[in-house]
């Protein structure tokens, strides 16, 4: 007869799915695997698109996500992640552009 999980095993079996799950999240890395000959489509797409293949699909799961998450998107994680980076790129030559101007007093 198998033996039952006592309360304490079952806090303990979380507490070490959590920290592995931190663990993963916070290198902010995760694989899995394909089929040989999915893997030479989803290459084989990207480079249709000219795209990195691991950020099309960084953007796909992003994408799903949200829609299973229920929430309402705008517009599509590339687009979104471009236009974070355009407000990181605006920020920093402003931040040049003062610092210049500080000291050349245009």
């Amino acid at each position: 007869m198998p033996r039952r999980e006592t309360s304490e095993q079952e806090k303990r079996r979380n507490r070490v799915r959590e920290a592995a799950l931190d663990s993963i999240a916070e290198r902010g890395q995760f694989n899995f695997r394909l089929d040989g000959a999915d893997i030479k489509r989803l290459y084989g797409l990207a480079k249709k698109m000219k795209r990195p293949v691991s950020s099309m699909v960084r953007e796909w799961v992003l994408d799903r996500l949200e829609k299973e998450e229920g929430k309402k998107v705008t517009s599509p994680a590339w687009a979104r992640s471009m236009e974070q980076r355009i407000a990181e790129l605006e920020k920093t030559l402003l931040m040049l552009v003062n610092e210049l101007q500080s000291k050349k007093k245009f």
